[in-house]
C-alpha cells in the first residue's frame, strides 16, 4: 500500500516538474513577429495596415498558411513574394487568402465600365476585398479588379528587368570553328505601359572564313487602353545578315495588340498593325539600286508556357507583309526552352527561322536561300 501511494506520488511530481520545464521552455522561446489575424467575423471593419517601411509584407494562402518576406510583385495572375524561409515564389493569385503590405506600393485596378486607377499606399486583402490606404482615405475594389501591383511608391527601379544570355563555342583541331551567340531584353513595365528591347544575334567562323552574322533588334512601347487591349506606338526592327543579301532592314510602325490569354501558367498575345520598311542590301547586280522603301502590314503572336516552377517555353511568329513587293515579305518564329539551373540563372535552348519570300540577288546575279535555320544554347541571367 505504501509502495503505491509512493509510486503514485512519484509519478504526480515527474508530471509536475515536466509542465513546469515545458511553461519555462516557451517562456524562454522567442516568438516570431507575426500579423495580428482578423478574427472570421471582422466584416467590413479591417482597414489595412499602417505605414511601416521597415516592416515585412505578409500573405495568408489558402490552405491556412501565413509566409512573411517582400511582395514583389503581383502580375498575370501571379504573385511573386520573396519568403525569408522559401527564398523566391510564384504563387497563383488565386491561391492568396490575405495579404498585408505595411509598404507603399503601386496597384492598378479595372473597375467594369470605369477608366484604369492607380493606388498608390499601404494594402490589405481579406475576404474577397482589396483595400489601399493611401494616407487619406480607404479604398476598397473587388480582388477581381486588380490587374497588376508594382513594388514600391513608383520607384524607377522597381519598373525595369531584363535578361542576358550568352553562348559560346570553340573548336580546333583539323579545323578551327568558333561560334557566338548573345540575346538582350531590357523591360520597362508600370501599370499602364510596358516598353520592351530585345536584341538576339550570333556570329560564327570556320579556319577564318565567316560563315554566319545575324542580327536583329525589336523594340516596342505598349500603352494599355484596357486591361486587355494596348496600343503599340511605336514598333521598330532591325535585321542584318549579309548572308541573306541583306546589310539593313528597318520597319517602324505602329499597331494594336490583345492579351487572349493570361493565366500563371499561359499567356497568349496577338497585335497587328502598319508601318514603313527600309531595305539595303548587302551587294546589288550592276545597275541595280540596292535600296528601297515599302509599305508593311505587320502581324505577331506570342505565347508562353509554364509546366511547373523551373521550366518555361515560349514561341513567338512575326510577320511583315510588304503590300507593295510581295517578294519581299519576311518571316521570323523564335522558340525559346527555359530551364532553370539555380536562383537568377537558366539554360535557354533556342531555335530560331527566319525566311524572305524571294531575297534579292547579289552583285553575282544569285539569290541567296529563302530559309535560314539557328540552334543555340545560351546561359542566361534574369534581373
Amino acid at each position: 500500500m505504501i509502495e503505491r501511494r509512493a509510486l503514485h506520488w512519484l509519478a504526480a511530481s515527474v508530471t509536475v516538474v515536466v509542465c513546469l520545464c515545458d511553461a519555462g521552455a516557451r517562456a524562454a522561446t522567442p516568438m516570431l513577429p507575426g500579423p495580428v489575424p482578423l478574427p472570421p467575423d471582422t466584416g467590413s471593419d479591417w482597414e489595412p495596415p499602417l505605414p511601416n517601411s521597415e516592416a515585412a509584407d505578409w500573405i495568408r494562402l489558402t490552405s491556412g498558411e501565413w509566409l512573411t518576406g517582400s511582395l514583389d510583385r503581383i502580375a498575370d495572375e501571379t504573385v511573386y513574394f520573396d519568403s525569408e524561409e522559401l527564398d523566391d515564389l510564384e504563387l497563383d493569385y488565386e491561391d492568396v487568402a490575405e495579404i498585408r503590405a505595411a509598404k507603399f506600393h503601386t496597384y492598378r485596378f479595372d473597375p467594369p465600365g470605369q477608366d484604369y486607377l492607380i493606388r498608390m499606399g499601404t494594402a490589405g486583402l481579406h475576404g474577397g476585398i482589396f483595400r489601399v490606404n493611401d494616407g487619406e482615405r480607404i479604398h476598397e475594389y473587388p480582388r477581381a479588379q486588380l490587374v497588376v501591383m508594382v513594388a514600391g511608391a513608383e520607384g524607377e527601379a522597381d519598373y525595369w528587368s531584363g535578361t542576358l544570355g550568352v553562348g559560346f563555342t570553340s573548336r580546333t583541331g583539323n579545323s578551327t570553328q568558333t561560334d557566338l551567340s548573345a540575346n538582350v531584353m531590357i523591360k520597362r513595365e508600370t501599370p499602364l505601359t510596358r516598353a520592351i528591347a530585345e536584341y538576339r544575334g550570333s556570329q560564327s567562323s570556320t579556319n577564318g572564313s565567316e560563315t554566319a552574322n545575324n542580327h536583329r533588334v525589336n523594340a516596342q512601347l505598349d500603352s494599355y487602353l484596357t486591361r486587355d487591349l494596348f496600343l503599340s506606338a511605336p514598333t521598330l526592327e532591325f535585321f542584318r545578315d549579309p548572308f541573306q543579301n541583306t546589310d539593313v532592314r528597318a520597319t517602324v510602325g505602329v499597331g494594336l495588340g490583345y492579351d487572349l490569354l493570361d493565366t500563371p501558367r499561359y499567356s497568349w498575345e496577338i497585335g497587328a498593325g502598319l508601318g514603313f520598311q527600309y531595305t539595303e542590301l548587302d551587294t546589288a547586280p550592276v545597275g541595280a539600286p540596292n535600296t528601297d522603301g515599302n509599305a508593311a502590314v505587320t502581324f505577331n503572336t506570342s505565347a508562353t508556357w509554364e509546366p511547373n516552377s523551373r521550366l518555361e517555353y515560349s514561341i513567338s511568329y512575326r510577320l511583315q507583309l510588304i503590300a507593295t513587293q510581295l517578294e519581299l515579305t519576311n518571316h521570323n518564329l523564335t522558340t525559346v526552352m527555359s530551364i532553370e539551373l539555380w536562383g537568377p540563372f537558366d539554360l535557354d535552348v533556342t531555335w530560331i527561322w527566319d525566311r524572305i519570300e524571294k531575297p534579292a540577288p547579289n552583285q553575282d546575279n544569285q539569290r541567296p536561300a529563302s530559309d535560314d535555320y539557328r540552334l543555340s544554347l545560351d546561359l542566361a541571367f534574369d534581373w
